[in-house]
């Protein structure tokens, strides 16, 4: 395995319907919970509730490649996103995973398009980095 990057786009808040979200994005989640849902095999439950999509981890050397095809399919979206935020209240955010492998590191940099829809939509980015 080389290294890979995984893209998230992340929607959450107290609560809020995801079924809503889900229609009014034309999207499916890759991952969804309610606040207050157990968390599998452990004694906790979940804080927020929490709306995912992604297109899945990928071997790639270059992290603003796989976040524009993310980009581009929110773009179409992003006034849907911005009615979601305000009638909802909810935060969101580009989680950013990448897995180094054998010290192939990859580029990391963001370019406008992303920055210009994170700004309009009012959302955050973090990067979580992995070396193996």
């Amino acid at each position: 395995m080389s290294t890979s990057i995984n893209i998230e786009f992340v929607i959450s808040g107290e609560v809020f319907d995801l079924n809503t979200i889900t229609y009014k994005l034309e999207l499916q989640p890759t991952e969804q919970w309610l606040k207050g849902d157990n968390i599998y095999n452990r004694n906790i439950t979940r804080k927020d509730t929490c709306w995912t999509y992604s297109l899945g981890e990928v071997e790639s050397l270059d992290v603003n490649d796989e976040l524009s095809k993310i980009i581009e399919i929110l773009l179409m979206k992003k006034h849907t996103l911005h009615e979601i935020k305000r009638i909802f209240d909810v935060d969101y955010l580009f989680l950013i995973t990448v897995k180094i492998e054998d010290e192939v590191k990859p580029i990391i940099s963001i370019k406008s398009q992303a920055i210009e829809l994170m700004n309009y939509i009012g959302a955050e980015f973090d990067i979580d980095m992995y070396i193996y």
